[in-house]
């Protein structure tokens, strides 16, 4: 009985060891660039250029900015299953909760990918990352390569993406959203303490609901690309 009392917490000092390995916090940048499109005049000057990923636990909220131009923010919980979406443009700041059919809606406007792992890890902004070959229908696209993290608390953030299969927090990855083919890559990682707050909405948003949302982030880019 001694052994096997010894055993079980030899065992759970094992798993809470691996557990607590994992980063829970810090802030990752990234670079985004638009290798699908030929960016000229207004496009190449408002397009944004940089993301800026905040996590802590299962919460991360990911901020694309162009300047003080714009900037939209996805706050998500991996464990709740829960999305909010903000848009900061000019006097405009809105913010809408996805309800569970809104993220059905979410879902089904993404496209999907067929993703495997390739096998190789390596590192990226100083993060420990896997590789996969994805494939995509969108033929100027065709298959790429994306990488996700293997050392971060957030284990499930592709449940509400293209990247169904794939693990942890993507480093290198395509998002296709509203007309536009951003290519996102970390360049940078720093660990640090993230507080509550942060993941919260600044005063003076208005919450409205998801399909008006869209509609304005989706005026705001067309705008830009048809300029």
């Amino acid at each position: 009985m001694k052994k096997i009392i010894f055993l079980f917490f030899t065992l759970l000092l094992i798993v809470t060891g691996c557990k607590d390995s994992k980063i829970q916090q810090g802030e990752i940048e990234y670079e985004i660039t638009y290798p699908y499109s030929d960016l000229s005049g207004i496009m190449d000057v408002m397009l944004p250029k940089k993301m800026t990923v905040k996590f802590k636990g299962d919460k991360m909220i990911a901020s694309i900015e162009k300047g003080k131009i714009f900037r939209t923010d996805i706050v998500s919980s991996a464990s709740s299953k829960k999305i909010s979406t903000r848009l900061d443009f000019g006097s405009e700041k809105i913010e809408a909760n996805l309800s569970e059919e809104d993220l059905k809606t979410l879902i089904s406007n993404q496209p999907t990918y067929n993703v495997k792992a390739t096998g190789k890890v390596d590192t990226i902004a100083g993060l420990e990352a896997t590789y996969f070959t994805t494939t995509s229908s969108n033929e100027k696209i065709g298959e790429f390569k994306c990488a996700f993290s293997n050392n971060i608390s957030i284990e499930d953030t592709e449940w509400f993406t293209s990247y169904m299969g794939a693990k942890g927090v993507p480093l290198i990855y395509i998002i296709e959203r509203y007309g536009i083919v951003m290519h996102l890559r970390a360049t940078k990682f720093k660990s640090r303490e993230v507080e509550d707050k942060e993941f919260n909405a600044e005063e003076g948003f208005k919450t409205i609901s998801y399909t008006k949302y869209e509609n304005k982030v989706n005026e705001l880019f067309q705008l830009i690309i048809e300029e």
